[in-house]
């Protein structure tokens, strides 16, 4: 990658990060991630040892997600998806990929897991 990914994510991605951000941030350990984002340049060196040296895995995943936030339109957000699918997210970046067919499938999941009403 030539050139640093900065800007806002396309409405459809950011859309997407925002409505399972808790899910995200709660679910992951940037730690297994920053390699793989430095690798492929997503993360520049200053920005991998932000998020490393912070104390706690919270801390971590919000500088992160902040920075999957500014990582412009582009390929950012895919390299991301990868990461995580390389780190063991592959549930998370499922849900980031296709929320619409997650939507449906909880809601299906609901419907089976509701007493009925006599």
């Amino acid at each position: 990658m030539d050139r640093p990914l900065s800007g806002r994510l396309c409405n459809r991605d950011e859309t997407r990060l925002k409505q399972n951000y808790v899910k995200v941030k709660a679910g992951i350990e940037p730690r297994r991630m920053i390699d793989f984002l430095f690798s492929k340049g997503f993360l520049n060196n200053d920005e991998k040892e932000l998020i490393s040296n912070k104390q706690s895995r919270e801390d971590r995943a919000e500088v992160l997600l902040q920075r999957v936030l500014h990582c412009g339109p582009g390929e950012g957000y895919s390299i991301f998806l990868q990461a995580l699918d390389e780190a063991g997210y592959s549930h998370l970046s499922t849900l980031l990929r296709c929320p619409e067919q997650n939507a449906m499938n909880q809601a299906a999941s609901n419907a089976i897991h509701k007493p009925a009403r006599h």
